[in-house]
């Protein structure tokens, strides 16, 4: 989930539940094999991974890594005007992960991030219709001092000793209005002459020469398509402030690179806190908080992962005059009354300034429903609210926004007040089935109560800091819809971010690893049931859709009282709505709405898909989970995926990433696209061509969903995965006829059916109502052994390679 300093989304458990999948499929792929006994292993700790194309890491090797981003716009009748800007943070993980921190040492060198960072790219021409520009974005610009001071100061608005562009940023996409010449967007102009904005001035005498951004103009693959445009050149804008909501733009999210955590070496005092991920890239089409325009996002360089966002046309996006779908749809029909965003250009001077503007975009229930509490109506949403009648508090304070106050009341009328019952009648006991729409409301309520006792038992106990806040049906409500634990608070900085997640509130989290009053960080994660949590989660899921997009049936019994988030079907269901399946619609909207994935950067298109690497909408695709330990040689050091060279020799060729064994392949089409492996046997340099011994094999089946199911049959508990006749049967491995008899044995060792050891593929279920099965291949660690003689085996222990 990529960090944004706009709104974070809420989807903790994502990560959780991910990793636990991972570390299991490696565990398992560990445990199988005669040449794989179980151990326990000690993980070495990293610093930075060397940047793609390199063969050794900061500080060996002082390249400050670089990713791409190409952002092109195919939308005919608009011009497209994109700005990049940068977070603020109190620490930067991904500096301390950079210069190698150690443990003991994170608070003491914080990499503070004071001030936003902003580009604005193209602002007086505009990205034309079928053109594009291709920006670098180094891991970080240093802005003075050498070496880099990592603790001048925390506070809004103090020097900042360096601009770090990866570990959370966003891309706001501003619009023409409506012309095909370039015109710069009222909104986009009252944005650059924002007070608090100033050009920034990178202090001289830095050795190195700091690196900054950069911009060049590239063809699109549209046909036909005029020639690439040239770039203006990029100012570096600081700012205390974040980009305005109110503006014509929509807000894109993206990391590059990922933070990981060291484990710790076996009886070491001290160690590197973190390590970087130099080629993986987060990113996302945020309609979480609003929308107003389709934009797809893919990565760069990785041809194996499906698209998110929206491919339309803007003009197809916002809808016909007559109402009849799109935007539009959603402003006549029965939402009519939904607020909209407004802007009356204030920065800009009175004698030029344009009227006042109300645009055709829409906040999420999120971000209306955490306002509710607040002491003063949102300002930049229209019908606009007076003062005297947002003290009236709701559902009375709501009564110019029709739709908004009817949901407010019907969560009344059947959850109930915090404090009473609605129609819905009873109370939620954790661990129950959740069958029936009245339970599923009933279960949210339960989990927020109970996650809302514990909040204040902690600041009773002196964990949180500040006094907490009394809970309130409208603040309830609020975290209702951000689906948010509660850690606010007045005059203090409340509980700190990994306190009182919601997935940890007590009855929700089962087991001996769970947090207590007494340890609110909880112990070992792996002890820890989020079996309760999950169902709630599930339900949370299964009320923002209403219907299964498979079936078009309602989730639960009889036609649902009421629609529960009319904004989440204006973004997931089909026309007259928007049909966008692969973005995020509400707060933990992730399973198919964030893209996480290999890769050196990501492609941004407005208007069509064509010049994504990878044509298909996200999927969920196959993951290839590698038998691996990093303390051991051989192992596994390099994989291509689907074929070996592209457009040079060997560049397709990747290293594989210690301590994350794993990467995706695309399931459109899995029988035409080989896996490559090659182990470290004579091989050093992560960097350049394979040296070692080559591992290969395919699955055998197409992208169907019979296809898929039946060559990876489905395990409720992945634990019970593991190689036998049927998790192998539609493993191909005659690609190995030509490589080492010991490839061929680790692809499949046929001994007593149905034992035996090799890859085999699997299917689980995944933690959220509306997404698809997980696929996961797992394979044993490469051979120590080459010849038949030395694995002391013969040709007889081998299953049928002619497949």
């Amino acid at each position: 989930m990529a960090t944004s300093n706009t709104m974070p989304k809420t989807g903790e458990i994502a990560t959780v539940i991910s990793t636990f999948f991972f570390a299991l499929a490696t565990f398992l792929a560990l445990s199988l094999g005669d040449a794989s006994p179980v151990r326990a292993q000690q993980l070495p700790t990293y610093g930075p991974l060397p940047c793609p194309g390199h063969s050794k890491s900061y500080p060996a090797d002082p390249t400050i890594c670089v990713m791409t981003i190409k952002i092109f716009n195919d939308d005919p009748n608009h011009y497209i005007y994109p700005v990049l800007e940068t977070g603020q943070g109190n620490n930067d993980l991904w500096m301390q992960a950079w210069f190698s921190v150690m443990n003991s040492q994170l608070a003491a060198k914080p990499y503070p991030r004071n001030n936003t960072y902003r580009i604005y790219i193209n602002p007086t021409n505009g990205i034309p219709p079928h053109t594009g520009v291709s920006i670098t974005l180094p891991l970080y610009t240093q802005l003075m001092s050498d070496p880099i001071n990592s603790n001048p100061g925390t506070g809004l608005g103090k020097p900042d000793t360096f601009i770090d562009w990866w570990s959370g940023g966003n891309i706001l996409v501003y619009t023409s209005p409506g012309t095909t010449s370039a015109v710069q967007p009222p909104s986009l102009t009252n944005a650059m002459l924002a007070s608090t904005q100033k050009p920034l001035t990178i202090a001289s005498g830095i050795t190195p020469a700091p690196i900054v951004p950069t911009c060049v103009g590239v063809q699109s693959k549209f046909q036909p398509s005029p020639p690439a445009i040239t770039c203006e050149p990029l100012t570096i804008y600081k700012d205390t402030a974040s980009s305005p909501a109110n503006g014509g733009s929509q807000l894109l999210e993206y990391t590059l690179g990922a933070r990981n955590v060291n484990v710790a070496p076996r009886g070491a005092t001290d160690w590197i806190a973190w390590w970087l991920d130099t080629s993986n890239v987060d990113f996302d089409v945020s309609y979480v908080n609003h929308v107003w325009m389709p934009a797809v996002m893919g990565p760069y360089l990785n041809d194996q992962v499906g698209y998110t966002g929206a491919p339309q046309t803007i003009d197809t996006f916002k809808g016909p005059s007559d109402g009849s779908s799109g935007l539009k749809y959603f402003q006549k029909t029965n939402v009519a009354g939904w607020p909209q965003y407004y802007d009356n250009y204030s920065n800009i001077p009175a004698n030029t300034r344009p009227p006042a503007f109300t645009y055709l975009k829409f906040p999420s229930l999120l971000v209306i429903f955490q306002q509710l509490a607040g002491a003063n109506p949102p300002s930049d949403l229209v019908p606009a609210i007076s003062p005297t009648d947002w003290a009236k508090g709701p559902p009375a304070s709501l009564a110019a926004w029709p739709p908004i106050q009817g949901l407010y009341t019907n969560w009344i009328n059947y959850a109930g007040t915090y404090s009473g019952y609605g129609s819905c009648q009873g109370t939620y006991t954790p661990g129950n089935d959740i069958n029936t729409w009245c339970t599923a409301l009933l279960a949210q309520k339960a989990l927020l109560l109970a996650n809302y006792a514990n909040y204040r038992a902690l600041f009773n106990n002196r964990t949180c800091s500040g006094t907490p806040l009394t809970i309130s049906d409208a603040l309830l409500i609020g975290h209702l819809y951000g689906f948010t634990s509660w850690v606010e608070a007045t005059g203090g900085s409340g509980c700190a971010p990994k306190i009182n997640l919601l997935q940890d509130t007590p009855g929700f989290c089962v087991g001996t690893g769970c947090p207590t009053l007494t340890n609110p960080n909880g112990g070992d994660p792996a002890k820890r049931d989020y079996s309760n949590y999950n169902k709630v989660k599930t339900a949370f899921d299964k009320l923002n859709y209403t219907y299964d997009p498979v079936t078009n049936q309602p989730y639960y019994p009889g036609n649902p009282p009421y629609i529960f988030n009319p904004y989440a079907q204006l973004i997931h269901t089909a026309s007259p709505n928007l049909n966008i399946p692969c973005a995020y619609g509400y707060s933990v909207d992730d399973a198919q709405g964030n893209v996480q994935a290999q890769g050196q950067g990501f492609i941004v298109d407005v208007g069509d898909t064509v010049n994504l690497e990878n044509q298909h909408k996200c999927n969920p695709p196959i993951n290839i989970t590698l038998g691996y330990d990093p303390n051991v040689t051989p192992r596994f050091y390099k994989y291509a995926v689907c074929k070996i060279s592209d457009q040079q020799p060997y560049d397709r060729v990747r290293p594989v990433i210690p301590g994350f064994a794993s990467f995706d392949i695309s399931a459109q089409n899995p029988q035409n696209c080989p896996i490559y492996l090659w182990d470290n046997k004579n091989d050093t340099d992560p960097s350049g061509p394979p040296k070692g011994q080559m591992y290969t094999f395919t699955m055998l089946t197409d992208g169907s969903t019979q296809g898929l199911n039946n060559a990876f049959p489905f395990f409720q508990n992945p634990a019970n995965a593991m190689w036998t006749t049927a998790t192998s049967a539609y493993v191909g491995c005659k690609g190995n006829a030509s490589n080492p008899f010991s490839s061929q044995l680790w692809c499949c060792e046929k001994l007593n059916p149905p034992a035996g050891a090799g890859v085999y593929g699997y299917s689980m279920p995944i933690v959220a109502a509306h997404a698809q099965t997980q696929y996961t291949v797992t394979t044993i660690p490469a051979e120590s052994c080459t010849t038949a003689a030395s694995c002391n085996k013969t040709t007889s222990v081998l299953c049928n390679t002619n497949q």
